[in-house]
C-alpha cells in the first residue's frame, strides 16, 4: 500500500490491492494494509456514494495474498477502496467519520480468530488510512479491508505531522460509529508505523480512548 506514488495509488490498489512486499506491509508475518487480488482483476462492487465527503467505494475481487499462500496460507482478501480530495479540517474529519461507518459495516463479516481487535494505520508517507480486523499479535488479518487514499495530503506532504491530528478524528468517530456494529469487547487501535517494516516485535500500536 505505502510505496505508492499519488496518481497510480488507486489504479494499483486495485489491481494488487495495493500492496507490494517487503514495501508495503502484508498479512501473515506481517499482518496486512492492504491485500493483493489477481493481475488485472476488475473491481467489483464498484461505487457506492457516501454521505458527507461522497466518497465512492471500490471493492476488489476477493483472492489469496500470493505471499501468504506461498507458505501455505490462502485467506481471501477483498479491499474496499476510496480517494478522497479533502484538504482542510472539516472535510478530512468528515471522510475519516465515512471510513469509519464503512470499516464497522465489516464487522460480522470479520468475526473469528483474526477479527480480535481493530487497527486504523496511518500510512504517513502516501496519506493512506487503512482499517484491519486483526489477531491479538496484530499481525493476521481477516478477510475485509478499508482503505482510503487522502490525496491533497499526500500531494501536500503533510500527513506525518498530521498523524496526532488524524488519531484524535478517528477516535471522535469512533463512538457515535461502533453502536449497534462492533461490539464494545473488540478494542480499537491507531499506529502511523508500517508492520512489515517494524516486524512484530517492535510494532506499536495505542489502545483509543472510546475504542
Amino acid at each position: 500500500m505505502e510505496r505508492y506514488p499519488g496518481t497510480v495509488v488507486l489504479a494499483a490498489v486495485i489491481a494488487f490491492a495495493g500492496c507490494q512486499k517487503p514495501e508495503g506491509p502484508v498479512g501473515g508475518q506481517a499482518g496486512v494494509e492492504s491485500k493483493p487480488t489477481a493481475a488485472g482483476a476488475e473491481p467489483v462492487a464498484v461505487k457506492e456514494r457516501m454521505a458527507g465527503m461522497s466518497l465512492v467505494w471500490k471493492s476488489s475481487k476477493p483472492a489469496p495474498d500470493p505471499f501468504e499462500a506461498v507458505v501455505g496460507d490462502r485467506t481471501e482478501y477483498q479491499v474496499h477502496f476510496a480517494e478522497s480530495t479533502a484538504a482542510d479540517t472539516a472535510d478530512v474529519e468528515a471522510a475519516i467519520l465515512d471510513v469509519v461507518k464503512k470499516a464497522f459495516g465489516f464487522s460480522e463479516a470479520n468475526k473469528g480468530e483474526r477479527g480480535k481487535r481493530i487497527v486504523f494505520l496511518w500510512d504517513v508517507v502516501y496519506a493512506t488510512l487503512t482499517v484491519v480486523y486483526t489477531d491479538e499479535s496484530m499481525m493476521h488479518d481477516a478477510r475485509h479491508v478499508t482503505k482510503c487514499y487522502f490525496v491533497e495530503l499526500d500531494e501536500s506532504g503533510s500527513a506525518k505531522a498530521l498523524s496526532r491530528e488524524v488519531r484524535r478524528m478517528i477516535e471522535a468517530a469512533l463512538a457515535p460509529s461502533r453502536l449497534g456494529f462492533v461490539p464494545p469487547t473488540i478494542p480499537v487501535f491507531y499506529s502511523d508505523q508500517d508492520r512489515a517494516s517494524v516486524g512484530e516485535a517492535d510494532f506499536m500500536a495505542q489502545k483509543l480512548t472510546n475504542g
